[in-house]
């Protein structure tokens, strides 16, 4: 494939279906490596393990447990860089006769395992050259390649976007990926701002779950002229502007485009730059023959990627009170807390759940009390509603189709034993775009829940939620933790009803699916089409 000169590069059409059969070949390749039982006898493990403990006693497969009493030995850079150890922080772990698993229990035990699981792979001052810089040239090490994209459209859809991104990264291993930020626009005013991936989702759980390196365009290039900093078409603009030649994807999508996408940073022809590897919009990617591979149960951005990118302690804490407030409930009883929750307790919950021991934080993550969620999008999906009226039809599925299903998913959870005969009916809350006063009065009436968040999220009098001018730095602050908030709460139900087309239910059903192991229905509703 050729680099030509002062033209950003249309990709060929078979190379958006990214090398199919590598990635076929490679979803029958376990994924559980994360995860699988650590062979304390295993003798490739026995020199590391002697270096850690000055001592070690018998145990219940042999020599292989130590005393923590005794003096340990903190790894060190040295240790990392003679490549015996990988790259990060030391964490203590015991082994469980009874499953024969490796689990870890704190520094107050008896008899411990020193076992360096994880590495740091997000160390920016290994991965970049050194402070923010104006320019990101400046920042990025000669000696390494990077790959990136950028965001754009609604927040789902850039959250997919940056889930095919790091998933590029993961078939060129050479490539560090730089993650782009989250955009307000569209369903923000545009002044609402960026926020960084970090800002939403746990990033250092996510690539300790892939074992991939990564940052931050927030860690690469200074980015604060991006504050209230608008360009001719109400994007913002940083203070120093880098020009970068970048493949355009939209190009390959979109069979009529002449251009690559208009988004926010992307100019229109530059050379194509071979240091960080760039695309103008990632949210087309496929990894199969399948044009939108997102919506299959083998979509390799959301099993590779996606599933791993929880939610950061701030987001979860505040869908942890908003879910308490909003179904009556004490905290406790919808999740467990992480530190900085006023019910944490460090020697109950700092022995339990420790950063790197990803099953374990898994569970802790499951909801307790179950409940189903409802995704109702109206908004554009009403554009053909006038001419609906006029033959007599109804613009959207009446909430009776939503109540047939939350039946429907009642009766298989309790067939499943996700909920238990004596729970009765299950608790259901409906989030939506709707507007209209009305129509939420009528979901009051089936005895369900609008999502009642805490006083200090209050909007003022009258704000929506799109306004572009004179909203004040804290309402864009509160619209975006109301937006974040909502969508983690989608995705906290045991069931879940979505809108069909919607990728913000699509997501939402996948991480029901996969982090409650819950059921979802979706509801046929389109606009490109009769659904009923």
């Amino acid at each position: 494939m050729s680099l030509h000169p002062l033209r950003t590069r249309r990709l060929p059409r078979r190379i958006v279906v990214l090398v199919a059969t590598f990635v076929l070949t490679g979803l029958f390749i376990t994924q559980t490596t994360r995860e699988k039982r650590i062979d304390l006898a295993n003798s490739a493990l026995r020199v590391p393990l002697d270096k850690l403990c000055r001592n070690r006693i018998n145990g219940p497969t042999g020599n292989w447990l130590y005393d923590s009493n005794l003096e340990e030995k903190r790894l060190t850079k040295e240790d990392f860089e003679s490549g015996m150890y990988k790259a990060g922080s030391r964490d203590t772990w015991v082994f469980n006769e009874e499953d024969e698993d490796v689990h870890w229990i704190g520094d107050d035990t008896d008899m411990v395992l020193e076992f360096e699981k994880s590495a740091n792979l997000i160390d920016v001052n290994k991965l970049l050259s050194g402070n923010l810089t104006g320019r990101f040239r400046d920042n990025l090490r000669p000696e390494l390649r990077y790959i990136t994209g950028w965001n754009d459209g609604g927040f789902t859809n850039q959250f997919m976007g940056v889930a095919n991104l790091i998933f590029l990264s993961l078939l060129t291993p050479t490539h560090i990926p730089i993650i782009p930020p989250l955009v307000a626009r569209p369903h923000m005013p545009v002044r609402a701002g960026y926020r960084a991936f970090s800002d939403v989702f746990d990033l250092e759980r996510l690539a300790r779950s892939m074992n991939k390196e990564m940052v931050e365009w927030k860690d690469v290039k200074d980015l604060r002229g991006l504050k209230g900093s608008k360009m001719y078409d109400g994007s913002m603009k940083a203070d120093e502007q880098d020009e970068i030649g970048c493949w355009s994807v939209w190009m390959t999508a979109k069979r009529d485009a002449t251009k690559p996408y208009q988004g926010t940073f992307l100019p229109d022809h530059l050379n194509l730059d071979t240091h960080l590897t760039c695309f103008d919009f990632l949210y087309f990617v496929s990894a199969s023959l399948v044009g939108f591979e997102w919506e299959q149960e083998y979509s390799s951005a959301w099993n590779f990627v996606g599933k791993y990118a929880r939610w950061n302690d701030r987001i979860r804490s505040l869908a942890r009170e908003t879910l308490s407030l909003t179904l009556g409930l004490v905290r406790r009883d919808i999740m467990l807390p992480v530190r900085g929750d006023s019910d944490w307790r460090d020697d109950r919950d700092g022995r339990k759940f420790h950063a790197h021991d990803l099953r374990a934080l898994d569970e802790r993550d499951r909801i307790l009390t179950p409940f189903v969620t409802i995704h109702v999008r109206h908004g554009d999906f009403l554009s053909n509603c006038e001419e609906r009226k006029q033959d007599g039809r109804l613009c959207s599925p009446p909430l009776s189709t939503f109540e047939a299903l939350v039946e429907e998913i009642e009766d298989e959870l309790l067939e499943r034993g996700r909920v238990l005969p004596h729970m009765g009916k299950l608790p259901v809350i409906v989030t939506s775009d709707e507007t209209d006063e009305a129509w939420w009065t009528e979901v009051q009436r089936y005895g369900w829940h609008r999502v009642k968040f805490p006083e200090y999220l209050a909007l003022p009098p009258g704000v929506k939620g799109r306004e572009e001018e004179g909203l004040s730095e804290e309402t864009h602050r509160k619209l975006w933790d109301r937006l974040l908030i909502e969508v983690a709460i989608q995705g906290y139900g045991t069931g879940f009803i979505g809108t069909e087309g919607s990728t913000m239910s699509l997501v939402a059903q996948r991480r029901v699916e996969h982090w409650q192991k819950g059921t979802a229905r979706i509801v046929r509703f389109s606009i490109f089409d009769n659904w009923d």
